[in-house]
């Protein structure tokens, strides 16, 4: 078992190497704890969001739309709004 507190915000993945990854953003102060045998901490979504694929899992299954931060959600907006542009 795993417990991990930092000082500062950090992008967390928790994986098996096989089958299973959890992702999850840790504020400053809050607790982690979990059962899978690799952790790893990451200080920007962009690094950890490279690490997940890099893994060879879905980043939209691991990640998906409603664990995603605002400002995550409002970059992903303005990608597909520009290249829904660009097409034009």
């Amino acid at each position: 078992m795993t417990n991990l507190q930092y000082t500062e915000k950090k992008w967390i993945i928790a994986h098996n190497s096989n089958d299973v990854c959890h992702y999850v953003v840790l504020e400053a102060g809050i607790d982690l704890t979990t059962g899978q045998p690799n952790v790893e901490t990451f200080d920007s979504f962009e690094e950890c969001a490279e690490r997940i694929v890099t893994l060879g899992f879905d980043l939209n299954t691991v990640i998906g739309p409603k664990k995603q931060s605002i400002e995550d959600a409002k970059l992903l907006a303005i990608a597909e709004f520009l290249k829904y542009t660009d097409s034009k």
